[in-house]
Formats: structure tokens, sequence, C-alpha cells
């Protein structure tokens, strides 16, 4: 897994390569922004549960 998130394979996950791997598909219309719509169903997924408001 580390590797996978470790693009540039230098031995570190940087803040681009952790972000770009934790909205991989999250961002469903690729527009650089996650809404609800399409956040509601990967959180599901991801966390097991539907999300709650705050």
């Amino acid at each position: 897994a580390f590797d996978y998130l470790d693009t540039n394979r230098d031995g570190t996950i940087d803040r681009t390569e952790y972000e770009e791997a934790y909205t991989k598909g999250w961002d469903a219309n690729n527009d650089g922004k996650i809404t609800l719509e399409e956040f509601a169903p990967r959180a599901k997924e991801h966390f097991g549960k539907k999300p709650t408001s705050v």
C-alpha cells in the first residue's frame, strides 16, 4: 500500500501524493471538488455506514 501511494518512489508520501490517492475516484466528474452526492456512496463503502451531518 505504501508503494502505491509513493508515486514518485522517493520513500515518502507527500501531501500531493496523499491527496491524489485519497480523492481518486471520489470526484466522479473530475471537477476538482467532491460534492455530497459524490461523497456519500464512497463514504458508505469506505467507512461501512452512511455519513452523518455535523
